[in-house]
């Protein structure tokens, strides 16, 4: 089934022959993204080298939507839709994202093609500010979406932590989450985030979080480390999800 990036609008038609378009390949593994020349314009990361840290292609994306995107990619199946370009790029186009995501072994990589569409033609670009952002993405597909610094301390990024869990963000942030780790988990899962810091790497984990009508729930959790331009760790980026059947 196809979907949508961060409940944007489907897009059904076909790419627009008359759109610049070019072609992508993202390893969020290893934080590597592979573009061709049309895509580097595209992304206004310019065509001298193709191979880019993914923090540098998704700093041309608006903030907001940086968050829906990478929790898009991180799901297996295809997406489509539109997101808003950077505020430091020309703002009567946006970008327009289809592909295809997979994940083998832990390893997330995802195909596809970009195209500038015109943003006031199709007014893309106020539907995309109200509804590409990882906060409404989190509530709409009930993922928890956080981030956390060179040291593990996680902060939530919305009130999705505390409604799942029934206290407050600051009683959570931190490492405060794990005391709602099952008690037979927690030496597994902090062994696991602890080399994944370590690494740098995308890693992924499942555990039991006790929700706060005291049921316990599986977890799958999926990190990935973001990079400044000149490839300096800079936070990592995750979602963690509910996967009791």
């Amino acid at each position: 089934m196809e979907r949508e990036i961060g409940g944007s609008e489907k897009l059904n038609s076909p790419l627009n022959a008359a759109e610049r378009t070019g072609a992508w390949y993202w390893n969020l593994a290893d934080d590597i993204a592979l573009l061709t020349p049309e895509a580097c314009t595209i992304f206004g990361v310019g065509s001298g080298s193709p191979r880019l840290p993914l923090r540098t292609v998704l700093d041309k994306v608006e903030l907001d939507a940086r968050g829906a995107l990478l929790t898009s990619l991180m799901k297996d199946g295809s997406f489509d839709g539109v997101v808003p370009r950077a505020e430091a790029l020309d703002q009567s186009t946006s970008l327009r994202l289809k592909g295809i995501a997979t994940t083998t072994a832990g390893r997330v990589t995802a195909i596809g093609v970009v195209s500038l569409i015109n943003s006031e033609a199709r007014s893309a670009e106020r539907l995309a500010r109200s509804e590409h952002s990882y906060r409404e993405l989190a509530r709409a597909s009930g993922a928890l979406v956080w981030h956390a610094d060179a040291f593990g301390r996680m902060q939530p990024l919305d009130d999705s932590w505390s409604d799942f869990l029934g206290v407050p963000n600051d009683e959570i942030a931190g490492h405060g989450w794990l005391s709602f780790v099952h008690h037979s988990d927690v030496e597994v899962v902090s062994r696991i985030w602890t080399a994944t810091l370590q690494s740098q790497r995308a890693n992924v984990a499942t555990f039991r979080l006790r929700r706060k009508d005291g049921a316990w729930r599986d977890m799958h959790v999926d990190a990935v480390p973001l990079h400044d331009p000149a490839g300096r760790f800079e936070e990592w980026f995750g979602v963690t999800t509910d996967i009791t059947e």
